[in-house]
């Protein structure tokens, strides 16, 4: 595998000399027509979301001494408060169910394949994408989409995605053609 890194630089360097992105063939995406592809990669997905809070309960048992029925085992259902806090940070929103997606970038949008052949497709319009953020490092990409939950992608093919994302969103291409 070549250095994701310089698989980037050669992208931006081919693009900074007006030369197009680079089309490949990707005959079972789900491609609209006129759209083209320019990327197949597997990357690992994961969104940011919030669920419910689910509490500990029965964790702990001990003795009690009961007047009438006498010494007897019993369960504690209620959590303690570290317990609560737990499960209260566990509910809260971050990055949840990463997994490994088959990427397609398009001209157009960005196609996810989840569990990579076979899974169902989900589809990013670019011209939907409400926020885009490298991480500093290349190591992933966060996206946010309305109406879905943020996306975050990751893995070593994330540099080259980038600079080809960053060209299609900047550079007048698919959807965002005409605009500078």
């Amino acid at each position: 595998m070549t250095d994701p890194w310089a698989a980037a630089r050669e992208l931006q360097q081919w693009l900074e000399a007006g030369r197009p992105l680079p089309t490949i063939d990707v005959p079972d995406a789900p491609l609209a027509d006129g759209e083209v592809a320019h990327a197949d990669v597997l990357c690992t997905v994961a969104r940011y979301y919030a669920t419910e809070v689910h509490y500990p309960l029965g964790q702990r048992l001990y003795f009690e001494e009961h007047p009438v029925l006498g010494r007897r085992l019993r369960e504690d259902l209620v959590p303690t408060p570290g317990e609560f806090q737990a499960a209260q940070r566990a509910a809260e929103p971050q990055w949840r169910d990463s997994s490994a997606a088959r990427v397609v970038l398009s001209s157009s949008a960005l196609h996810l394949q989840h569990g990579c052949a076979g899974g169902p497709w989900s589809n990013f319009a670019h011209s939907h994408l409400a926020g885009f953020r490298p991480d500093a490092n290349g190591n992933y990409i966060s996206m946010n989409h309305p109406p879905h939950d943020p996306v975050l992608l990751g893995g070593p093919h994330v540099p080259w995605l980038t600079a080809a994302l960053i060209h299609l969103l900047n550079r007048g291409i698919g959807d965002f053609e005409g605009r500078s």
